[in-house]
């Protein structure tokens, strides 16, 4: 390799390092505006619901445990799993504002914006959204006790952003879109695949 090669890596390595620094920035950004806009105070019937849903679990993972079907690190899995689904439907679909019904059937138009238009405020928001049910994915092999194949992990995910998307689009409070149920059950799958390589790993060992 001669210097004009290598003096073009290095730009290009620094080009790309810097974009990489510059959305990090930006995504830890959308992430708090997200969490201070959405993730709005409860009202106390919603907070007495779930609460109660909680309690509720707290009684099966201690029975479980009890009776020996789950151990203790299952449990306290199951219970943050449960609180953070609370928080996602909450910060989702509770919290939003009334407004029309609103819906976008088309599949894959974020991308063909994406690529087409070079919206790359539209990349945060896929970006982000794939982030979304990301520890949803972290969780399962945890609960499971052992490696969660990824179709299980991406149907999961497709299950539970199916169910924010109707109660989007019923109570009015979002745009229903396949995009995010793809993007959210991607993001499942690729937390499950994580936690498997790292079970390898420990298995190997």
């Amino acid at each position: 390799m001669d210097s004009m090669d290598f003096k073009t890596g290095r730009q290009y390595s620094g080009t790309f390092s810097k974009i990489y620094d510059c959305l990090g920035r930006e995504l830890e950004m959308e992430l708090y505006q997200i969490w201070t806009t959405y993730n709005k105070e409860w009202s106390k019937r919603e907070t007495i619901l779930f609460g109660a849903i909680f309690v509720l679990n707290i009684v099966l993972a201690v029975r479980g445990v009890y009776r020996e079907k789950i151990n203790s690190i299952q449990a306290m899995a199951f219970l943050v799993l449960v609180v953070f689904l609370g928080i996602v439907f909450e910060s989702t679909v509770f919290t939003r504002t009334c407004s029309v019904r609103q819906y976008e059937l088309f599949p894959f138009w974020s991308w063909i914006e994406i690529i087409w238009k070079h919206d790359w405020s539209l990349l945060k928001q896929v970006l982000l959204n794939c982030l979304l049910l990301l520890p949803v994915g972290v969780l399962l092999p945890v609960i499971a006790e052992h490696k969660v194949k990824w179709y299980w992990g991406l149907g999961v995910g497709v299950l539970i952003s199916v169910t924010i998307e109707i109660c989007q689009l019923i109570l009015k409070r979002g745009l229903f879109e396949w995009d995010d149920i793809l993007h959210n059950g991607l993001g499942c799958m690729v937390g499950c695949l994580v936690v498997n390589i790292f079970k390898k790993e420990k298995n190997r060992d």
